[in-house]
């Protein structure tokens, strides 16, 4: 009998990880790590994976339900003693919950089973491997009466365990716990815990004669190992327990794996493995989180059918990469959904358009500078929280790699949103300039335009820092909240329901950070890059822009205050001082005195309009010596066409 059809993965039901034929079933197991509770894109690192190999209809099925409560399908023996597990099987204990505890565990098909032949041992070493890989315990199932045995069925499975571990590279220490089945009473453990410590010695001199095994990472913290190990002990660390026969003594076997089932307890100080799991940081060390072990799985599953040697901290590196990049992906994908982030795109469409949105807004964009940065900065921050978040347990290189890719992106995304209210910005100030500088009177015209040209630099300058997403902005927490939730201006900017979740946000973003060591730091670190991306991206462009256009609105301002001066007291002036003299000289003088009296008016009036013109334009409009020699010369060209006129 095999195990069913698994239709709706989930927690309570076994999973087929890998199929008979070696198929890593990968989009089944993610709907598998999605039902779990909690899912396991959710434990980070706080999850352990046991698996058990053993021979064909030895009771390891059995054995697991009762230990852990799952629910693999056992052997019937009145249909024989046949295969009941092929491949390999997947399921979340129910029964170890305790300190927020996920255990993984995995049925092994057994080995020597007739269904294979005596020949096909090829998928018995790949699983092996497998499980070696990616389990914190192994456990193997061996009969009583096989110990010691040069023939019985232990023993060609423990060289299988032994040689698949020479195909690691930097493997970690693997906990081995030994169930033996079917104890007799006549024979003590210890005796049988002996003949088989003796056992694996002796395999393991064996297969390492030929071929020297590759260092080892010891479990422990602080001990990576850095040389090679000589002994079996640096590389497993071996346990044994045994049971009664589960037929003919079930409740004394339910009993036994009830207390078994305390060495899988983190609350248990004899628990086979470290909790919370440690984090090493020397080569080699690590582990990969809950939420890429199934990508792991199917990813070392293809390099075990490919018969590669397994290079753990390289296989770790790919992991990351792949996990990061879907990381990124999922963030960008979430600021593009995020309601603070679309009521800001909505705002600028609007605005650009000239049109009324879905929702009744309708442009000119109208929030304030304030309100727009802590939107900006709150759905950007958001994003790169939840990132350091999520990639807290990864590679921390890849980690680092990969959070300058999304900074940059997160940029770029910013660049239309910045670029567009910058341009509003932009003309709104030189508006308000235009305007302010053509109230300015003549006589405090040059001190007020320098006056007005600080101003609205200062203006710009003051509103694009609180407008763009910024390290102000972004630094943590506490200083977004009350960005977002503290200035009543901003507060007022904001739709109520988007204001609302920006401070549900808000409390939530530090909790999360509060739960992932290192998270705040890495964010704050985030921010501060991203403030010189969009610097980089837009930021000084954008400045420099806002710059030559106040210098083209400066000097247009001021030639039309010249020309107006000029006009009023230069031309006006000359054709007043000069229109009805010259028309009396021409009525009173012969022609040769006429002409002389005329150029010598000319000359004089010219001179001093020209010296009450200069100090005007150089005294009260501060104009630069170009326009005035300009202004001047005009008016010299025009005192000629008057006279000519007459």
């Amino acid at each position: 009998m095999s195990h069913p059809s698994v239709m709706s993965p989930s927690s309570s039901s076994p999973l087929p990880l890998i199929q008979g034929d070696g198929t890593f079933c990968l989009d089944s197991s993610d709907a598998f790590a999605k039902a779990c509770t909690p899912p396991l894109s959710s434990v980070g690192l706080q999850y352990s994976a046991v698996a058990i190999m053993g021979p064909q209809s030895s009771g390891k099925s059995t054995l697991l339900n009762k230990v852990f409560g799952t629910s693999f399908v056992e052997m019937d023996a009145q249909m024989g003693r046949s295969q009941t597990t092929k491949g390999v099987w997947v399921s979340k204990s129910p029964r170890i919950t305790d300190s927020n505890a996920t255990v993984l565990v995995l049925d092994l098909e057994g080995s020597d089973g007739r269904e294979r032949g005596e020949d096909d041992t090829n998928f018995e070493k790949q699983s092996a491997l497998f499980a070696l890989a990616v389990a914190d315990v192994l456990l193997i199932n061996l009969w009583c009466h096989d110990i010691g045995r040069e023939h019985g069925s232990g023993k060609p499975l423990l060289r299988t365990v032994m040689q698949v571990n020479l195909r690691l590279f930097n493997p970690r220490k693997m906990t081995l716990l030994f169930v033996i089945r079917d104890r007799s009473p006549m024979t003590p453990l210890d005796k049988l815990a002996k003949l088989l410590t003796d056992d694996l010695n002796d395999i393991w001199e064996s297969v390492t004669a030929t071929q020297a095994p590759p260092p080892p990472t010891l479990r422990e913290e602080g001990s990576a190992g850095a040389g090679r190990g000589s002994s079996l002990s640096d590389y497993f660390d071996v346990r044994f327990t045994s049971l009664p026969n589960y037929e003919e003594r079930p409740e004394e076997f339910a009993a036994e794996c009830v207390v078994m089932r305390k060495l899988f307890s983190p609350d248990c100080s004899e628990c086979l493995y470290t909790w919370p799991p440690a984090v090493s940081s020397g080569e080699g060390g690590g582990r990969i989180p809950g939420d890429a072990f199934f990508y792991s799985a199917s990813q070392i599953w293809d390099m075990v059918r490919s018969n590669k040697d397994l290079d753990l901290p390289a296989h770790r590196v790919m992991v990351a990469t792949v996990r990061c990049d879907e990381l990124v992906a999922d963030c960008l994908d979430a600021l593009a959904a995020d309601d603070a982030w679309k009521h800001l795109l909505r705002r600028c469409e609007s605005s650009v358009a000239g049109t009324t949105d879905n929702e009744g807004d309708s442009g000119p964009f109208d929030e304030s500078a304030a309100a727009i940065g802590a939107l900006a900065s709150h759905a950007i921050w958001r994003q790169l929280a939840s990132y350091s978040t999520s990639a807290a347990h990864l590679d921390p290189g890849v980690v680092s790699t990969k959070r300058a890719e999304l900074l940059r992106k997160l940029a770029d995304e910013a660049a239309h949103l910045a670029s567009t209210q910058l341009t509003r910005l932009r003309a709104r100030v030189l508006a308000k300039f235009t305007e302010d500088v053509a109230k300015l009177p003549d006589e405090t015209f040059g001190n007020g335009m320098a006056k007005a040209v600080a101003g609205a630099r200062d203006a710009y300058q003051a509103s694009a820092a609180a407008m763009l997403p910024s390290s102000q902005n972004l630094v943590g927490p506490a200083r977004s909240a009350i960005a977002v939730g503290g200035d009543p201006k901003t507060k007022a900017a904001l739709p109520a329901d988007v204001a609302a979740t920006l401070a549900d946000d808000a409390g939530e973003l530090a909790q999360e950070l509060e739960a992932a060591p290192g998270a705040a730091a890495a964010a704050s670190d985030d921010d501060a890059r991203f403030a010189e991306l969009a610097a980089e991206a837009y930021g000084q462009a954008a400045f420099d822009e806002f710059e030559k256009e106040l210098s083209e609105k400066a000097d247009f301002a001021l030639k039309e205050r010249v020309d107006v001066v000029y006009l009023a007291q230069g031309r006006d002036v000359l054709r007043r001082e000069l229109g009805e003299p010259v028309m009396a000289l021409l009525d009173e003088c012969d022609v040769g005195d006429m002409w002389r009296s005329i150029r010598g008016l000319r000359a004089s009036s010219v001179e001093g309009i020209a010296a009450a013109l200069r100090e005007v334009l150089e005294l009260q409009l501060e104009a630069p010596e170009g326009i005035v020699a300009k202004c001047l010369e005009r008016l010299d060209k025009d005192s000629t066409e008057v006279v000519q006129s007459k």
